[in-house]
This record gives C-alpha cells, structure tokens and sequence, in this order.
C-alpha cells in the first residue's frame, strides 16, 4: 500500500498513514442507477467523494446523508483505482478526516 507523508519524501511530523486500495464509500440509487454519494467544494468548484476506512464512521455519515437526502444510502467497497474523482475525503479508523489525491 501506497505511503500518505512518506517521510522519504517529506519531513513531517504527522504519522505514516497507510492509504488501502480499497475503501468504503456511501451509494444511492436514483432513476435507476447507481450514485456516489458526493460533496461539492463551491470554491474550488470540484466533486470530491468520501471514503471511508472504519465501518462506524461511514455508518455514521450516512445517517447524516439520510438526513439531508431524505434517502439512506448503501455503504459498499470500491476499489481507489476505478473512481474518476480528482480528491476524495478520506475518513481513516483514527484520527481526523483529509483529503486524498486520486489522480494527478
């Protein structure tokens, strides 16, 4: 698995935090196919997917998805590669929420 803060390439303080291949994710599905359930960043102008490592959290936002959607979205598995997202949020087991790059 892929380092986040290597520190071969960067001197940090933060921990290493290994990035897996596969993560889960929150799916709606709507007229007949399936969503991810996505946020807009209105400055940056770019869809970013949550991702998330532990299971309770990604339960937990999809209560609050539940909430703003009026729809409880599944949580499934994805694998990393196969999203056309530029940036998800990624929700590690522990510690706070960051942003992953997914492609260059």
């Amino acid at each position: 698995m892929p380092r986040f803060n290597d520190p071969r390439h960067e001197s940090t303080e933060e921990r290493d935090l290994l990035i897996p291949s596969t993560a889960l994710c929150l799916r709606l599905r709507r007229r007949g196919q399936d969503e991810l359930v996505v946020h807009r960043d209105e400055v940056a102008a770019e869809d970013f997917v949550f991702l998330f490592e532990a299971l309770d959290d990604a339960h937990d936002y999809a209560l609050m998805a539940r909430e703003a959607l009026g729809v409880f979205p599944q949580i499934i598995r994805v694998n990393l590669r196969g999203l056309h997202f530029r940036t998800a949020r990624f929700k590690p087991a522990v510690g706070e929420p960051l942003d992953l790059p997914l492609r260059g």
